[in-house]
């Protein structure tokens, strides 16, 4: 494996910066034990809130406050079950925001989004 794979495997390049964790919707395709039982959501701050995804007016906002992060982490529920997912990504794009995706990859949405 050459040196720039490693450094980032291990993220090397975050350094003193922040890793952002972005929970983008509640959605999932799979409903595992570990996650959520019946319709509780597994952490505390996704069981108070009645919002199922990330509203797209909300986006310009998370530039500021992740924009001193290193990457952000985008999870869910299932990333790819949100419905503007691909949009959101060209947008983090645009502005120039380093971005990883935790995903369980089994989702048939993940083709549309690929291509």
């Amino acid at each position: 494996m050459n040196q720039q794979a490693t450094t980032f495997l291990k993220r090397e390049f975050i350094g003193d910066r922040k890793l952002a964790i972005l929970s983008v919707t509640k959605r999932c395709n799979l409903h595992c034990i570990y996650c959520r039982t019946e319709n509780k959501w597994y952490d505390s701050l996704g069981q108070g809130s009645k919002a199922v995804d990330i509203d797209k007016a909300k986006w310009p906002q998370l530039l500021n406050i992740c924009k001193n992060a290193a990457e952000i982490l985008i999870t869910g529920g299932e990333p790819v079950e949100y419905p503007l997912l691909k949009g959101f990504l060209l947008f983090l794009s645009k502005n120039k925001i380093r971005f990883s995706i935790h995903t369980n990859g089994i989702s048939k949405k993940w083709c549309d989004i690929l291509s």
